[in-house]
């Protein structure tokens, strides 16, 4: 029962996370489906017609888009002077 209520919330971040970062960073389907390594059919029906993926490629899903925001988290923090200018 508490495993099924996890999993529904992880369904509900999961399929926020991946609308913001379509919307925001990979602008259709096809591009974020690649960023997660998932076929665009698998991605489209998770979004779209709320079909769960099997519990290892969800897992894997996961963990992808966690990765995606930590790397996104760390290019904003970026700074190309810091590699370039030398501090004396």
């Amino acid at each position: 029962m508490i495993r099924s209520i996890i999993k529904e919330i992880e369904v509900i971040r999961l399929h926020k996370d991946i609308q913001f970062l379509t919307k925001h960073y990979f602008h259709n389907n096809t591009s974020m489906a690649k960023a997660l390594d998932v076929l665009p059919k698998v991605l489209r029906d998770f979004t779209k017609k709320g079909v769960m993926p099997q519990d290892k490629r969800f897992e894997k899903m996961i963990k992808q888009v966690e990765a995606i925001k930590l790397e996104i988290k760390e290019a904003k923090k970026y700074k190309p002077e810091d590699f370039f200018i030398e501090n004396d």
